[in-house]
């Protein structure tokens, strides 16, 4: 008798609702990882559920930089040096092209009562408004150095 109603239960728990996903298991996205998040990029009431009960997990690789990629923080594939002199240089040249206006080109510094929340909110719909600008940020990859070099001393070998 015992066994049957374990059995059964086991049954109900397959076929049936979970109650931290709140929908059939046959719709569920068990094959993701990641606890479902809002429109804003918040872990859901949800999503906070899937976490507790194990269905899910936060990866820190999962989250996106919230503004313009290219003031992002810098990446550990990334030299600190160069990335802050492509990415001044690219401010510079966009400014001096008129891709971006003036007061595009750099973090906003509207009002310091702002959240920083808000300022990487406003920061990414600057960002997706732009049309077109030059990015040389690649060029802090050491990969890329790497390849630039090689190609210098080849060209200068032949020339």
């Amino acid at each position: 008798e015992e066994t049957r109603k374990t059995s059964w239960f086991r049954v109900l728990r397959v076929f049936g609702r979970d109650d931290a996903n709140d929908q059939p298991k046959s719709f569920d996205n068990s094959w993701s990882t990641t606890p479902e998040r809002g429109p804003d990029g918040k872990i859901t009431d949800r999503g906070r559920k899937q976490i507790a009960v194990g269905l899910r997990k936060c990866n820190p690789l999962d989250v996106h930089y919230i503004g313009d990629p290219m003031l992002s923080r810098v990446k550990s594939y990334e030299i600190g040096a160069l990335v802050d002199l492509t990415v001044g240089l690219s401010n510079y040249l966009n400014t001096k092209l008129g891709l971006v206006p003036a007061d595009d080109s750099a973090v906003s510094k509207e009002g310091d009562d702002m959240d920083v929340r808000q300022k990487l909110f406003l920061e990414m719909q600057r960002y997706k408004n732009t049309i077109f600008r030059i990015n040389l940020r690649f060029l802090a990859d050491p990969r890329n150095v790497i390849l630039l070099s090689i190609i210098f001393w080849f060209v200068r070998r032949v020339y």
